[in-house]
């Protein structure tokens, strides 16, 4: 069962976000290829206030009030491809394992 799936009775929605990759200098670390990873990743880096509207999009607005169990790459919904149920609820069950809800 999906976090989505559980939660959709309680008027809850659960969606996920990829916010792109964003220039927040967490790949500003000192060793010698950086720059050169720098060079190279800096063009397709968005900022974080893009970033941050990516996540508001699914939080605040009024178009995914309607969403729920989707993934969306910036403010685009993408599709989702789903391993098995098996292998679904083995992941559940060790999701709740980890966080201690077992």
């Amino acid at each position: 069962m999906t976090l989505s799936g559980q939660l959709k009775d309680m008027g809850v929605s659960v969606n996920a976000v990829h916010p792109g990759h964003v220039d927040s200098g967490m790949w500003d670390f000192n060793k010698w290829y950086a720059p050169i990873i720098r060079l190279f990743s800096k063009r397709s880096m968005i900022d974080v206030e893009q970033a941050a509207e990516a996540i508001l999009f699914l939080a605040v607005s009024e178009k995914a009030k309607s969403f729920n169990g989707k993934y969306f790459k910036r403010e685009k919904e993408e599709e989702i491809i789903f391993v098995s149920t098996e292998d679904q609820e083995i992941l559940w069950d060790k999701s709740l394992k980890i966080v201690g809800l077992d």
